[in-house]
């Protein structure tokens, strides 16, 4: 099997193709999703797309409001409880051009806002992603004797809290075809789902219609929901590069490619600006001799202290470093380390949903207009110093592991 069979092979492993995966099984319960019930569809579709704000209607004083005028005597009557349809009836006089008829069943609006909010608000601060998605259209598919649905196409969008009440909007990424659905139909049915191509939403339905398989449908409604991307951005990634990837010394020894040749190994200087023991010290050693490895250690071991070590050292020999993580916290950890080593001006934070161009370009010019730093006399003899006390404590430690004599 070639190199880039085998990539492809493991970058399909990064699709999530369980029916846990919202993008595959579509289920409206718990907090995670809210079922838009409006009929103009198209409309909709139009005003999200063109980033205007689009008003959620504030459903549950309406639906009390019901409540109370038609059968205020009788318990058996939920509120929670209502079909979409009626709850269509009821508030369909209240709404605004471009507002939105947002329903929950079992939960209050308001309730079920809050969570998306502050679902929306974490993966974004945390993350430095958006899994708040608006979704338009629904596949009908059966396997295996069961049916399940899935979201076609997906707007990212934000939810805010500004004023009175909810509203969402568009967010800064592109409308995509569902990248599971589509990935799982090409394997499930042989049938390549076409992509959207910023036709009316209406003709693209049809198009999508004329190629759907047997057994399978599709229905117009629309829906908010969470989704986890995390990984379909690194299968995006690597498909979509996968000719520059296999061409990556490491991915080609982790694939098996026995032909790549270990680049000799010779001790490169290392520069640490942080405390670091023993073992902290092999790896920022193995760092700046250009070996991939993997550091693992519990909380609390100095993975960040590091790490801070790390670039400092490829820093001290003029390398560039890209440094990421799934956390902000870890991110804003390092940044502080170097930046009590004086060494944050070296440092350019590129992550979380307060960057922007301007900010960046602002820090490049700082950063390049600095006045070039004078090399201190005393620091000429420090490298001898160093390799001195290296040499010392070697020694220290062979004699340590010597036999004693007499005793073996």
């Amino acid at each position: 099997m070639c190199m880039l069979t085998k990539l492809t092979n493991i970058t399909y492993q990064l699709l999530d193709l369980g029916k846990r995966n919202r993008l595959l099984n579509y289920k409206d319960t718990g907090l995670k999703t809210l079922s838009i019930l409006n009929k103009n569809v198209e409309e909709i579709f139009r005003n999200i797309k063109a980033y205007r704000d689009c008003d959620i209607l504030n459903l549950d004083p309406i639906l009390n409001q019901y409540h109370n005028e038609f059968y205020p005597e009788d318990e058996s009557d939920n509120v929670l409880q209502y079909t979409d349809e009626k709850v269509y009836e009821i508030a369909r006089k209240h709404l605004q051009p471009k507002e939105i008829l947002c329903y929950k069943r079992s939960y209050t609006l308001n309730k079920t806002l809050k969570s998306l909010a502050k679902d929306f608000r974490y993966s974004i601060v945390e993350k430095g992603m958006n899994s708040l998605y608006a979704s338009f259209g629904f596949i009908h598919y059966i396997e295996e004797g069961e049916e399940f649905v899935a979201p076609l196409l997906l707007i990212p969008v934000e939810l805010s809290n500004e004023g009175e009440g909810y509203s969402i909007r568009q967010y800064e990424d592109e409308i995509l075809l569902n990248p599971t659905l589509k990935y799982y139909f090409n394997n499930l049915y042989g049938v390549e789902l076409c992509d959207y191509n910023e036709e009316a939403l209406s003709t693209y339905f049809e198009k999508l219609r004329s190629i759907l398989p047997e057994g399978t449908s599709l229905d117009e409604t629309m829906s908010i929901g969470i989704y986890s991307f995390y990984k379909m951005n690194m299968y995006n990634d690597l498909m979509t590069h996968k000719e520059s990837v296999i061409k990556n010394k490491n991915i080609r020894i982790l694939l098996g490619d026995k032909t790549v040749l270990e680049d000799p190994i010779s001790n490169q200087p290392i520069y640490p600006v942080v405390n670091c023991d023993s073992s902290q010290l092999g790896a920022i050693q193995m760092a700046a001799n250009g070996k991939s490895f993997c550091l693992q250690g519990p909380p609390g071991s100095g993975k960040s202290q590091t790490i801070t070590n790390i670039i400092s050292s490829l820093l001290g020999v003029g390398k560039k470093i890209l440094f990421v993580s799934e956390k902000i916290a870890a991110l804003k950890v390092v940044f502080e380390n170097l930046r009590r080593a004086r060494l944050s001006e070296f440092a350019i934070e590129l992550h979380s949903n307060k960057a922007n161009k301007k900010e960046f370009i602002e820090n490049l010019y700082k950063t390049a207009t600095l006045p070039k730093y004078d090399m201190d006399l005393k620091t000429r003899f420090l490298s001898a110093k160093y390799q001195e006390l290296t040499s010392q404590l070697a020694n220290y430690d062979s004699e340590l592991s010597l036999p004693i004599s007499g005793f073996g």
